[in-house]
């Protein structure tokens, strides 16, 4: 299952707070207003992802490697054809 188009970064950062331990999913508002998704966040400077969420700089990079990772794992899914769409809460 994928998440429908738009729910791509709340998803996201649910999956980091649940696998890494790392809540950020209170940003997806701030993040979302600034046009971040998963793929564009591992290209965003450090200092403006700091600026939008106050995380450390430790933070900010395994918030992009995570981002990196689950984009890659979310266009595989979407190229292969065989997936469903959903829409989280």
């Amino acid at each position: 299952m994928v998440p429908a188009p738009g729910f791509e970064l709340r998803v996201c950062l649910r999956d980091f707070a649940e696998l890494e331990g790392v809540d950020m999913t209170e940003f997806e508002m701030p993040l979302s207003m600034e046009e971040y998704t998963p793929g564009r966040i591992p290209f965003a400077e450090d200092s403006e992802l700091r600026a939008i969420t106050g995380a450390p700089g430790g933070r900010i990079v395994a918030l992009k490697v995570f981002c990196h990772n689950w984009q890659i794992q979310y266009e595989e899914k979407i190229r292969s054809g065989a997936f469903t769409l959903y829409q989280p809460e």
